[in-house]
Parts: C-alpha cells; sequence; structure tokens
C-alpha cells in the first residue's frame, strides 16, 4: 500500500498568531511591572500623607528643634519661602529659650483651608519648666497635602 501523506493547510498562519499572542502578552507584563515599579518609587519619594496637626508639628519641630529650611520646605505651601517662614517664626521667640508644644488642634476646616492653634511652651534657659505659655494660630492649605501658610502667636 501507498502511505499518504496528508498536509494540513493553514497550519503556519496558526502558529504565527500564536506567536504574536505571546509577544503581546511579554510586553503587556513588562509595561505592567514597569508602570508599577513607576508608581512605587513616586510613592516613596513623596512626604507622607499627614494630617493638619502633624504638619503643625512637623513644622514646628523643624523650626525650633532642628532650625532646618530644607524640612521646613516640605510642610509650607508654595507661596512661603522656608527660609522666611524660618526665620519670622523663630524671631517671636527669644534665641535662647527652648521651645515645646501641645494642645496641637483645628480650629475650622472649609474647603482646602485649616485654622488651627498650638500652645507653645517657652523655657529659658535656667529654667526646669517653661517660663510662660503662648498661643499661636496656623493657617494651612491642602496642596497635594497640608501645608502651613502662616504661624504667628496671638495677640492679647
Amino acid at each position: 500500500m501507498a502511505s499518504t501523506s496528508v498536509r494540513v493547510v493553514g497550519a503556519t498562519p496558526a502558529k504565527r498568531r500564536g506567536g504574536a499572542s505571546m509577544i503581546f502578552a511579554v510586553v503587556g507584563i513588562v509595561v505592567a511591572l514597569a508602570a508599577g515599579g513607576l508608581y512605587l518609587l513616586k510613592e516613596s519619594t513623596q512626604p507622607p500623607a499627614r494630617t493638619p496637626e502633624e504638619t503643625i508639628q512637623e513644622f514646628l519641630s523643624a523650626v525650633f528643634l532642628a532650625n532646618d529650611s530644607d524640612r521646613v520646605k516640605v510642610v509650607v505651601c508654595a507661596s512661603w519661602d522656608p527660609a522666611d517662614a524660618l526665620t519670622r517664626t523663630s524671631s517671636e521667640i527669644d534665641p535662647d529659650a527652648h521651645v515645646s508644644w501641645d494642645e496641637v488642634r483645628v480650629i475650622s476646616i472649609t474647603e482646602g483651608r485649616v485654622s488651627a492653634r498650638a500652645r507653645l511652651g517657652v523655657r529659658l534657659r535656667d529654667d526646669i519648666r517653661p517660663s510662660h505659655y503662648r498661643q499661636w494660630r496656623f493657617s494651612l492649605v491642602n496642596e497635594n497635602g497640608w501645608r502651613v501658610c502662616e504661624a504667628r502667636p496671638f495677640i492679647v
């Protein structure tokens, strides 16, 4: 008997389509991994989201404990120069005094704006406890996170 060979017509194009699908799948996975990596990089380089109270505490730490305009820059609004914020805020307190704070509270919040207050304790060099306390007010705006736009003592 004679053997017959069967030739399947169209086998080659189907094989090509399977290869193209595989290439698109691999490219899709690579693109998804790259997008995920960029997202994680962006999230890791941004400062953490803070509440208004945490923003004020970081601002006060940057001014009175660290005296660091780079730290101030992260928590002040775009319209307030960090060096000016540092100078203007620290000039309200005796340069030889140690500053502490408590009672940081939001007073009002309206559409991306916050008014808050805090009690600052001022301890002079020879004192064990704060010599006096002063109420301060803060204005914050939400610019991709809360930012301090004004910090000053209440005038009594």
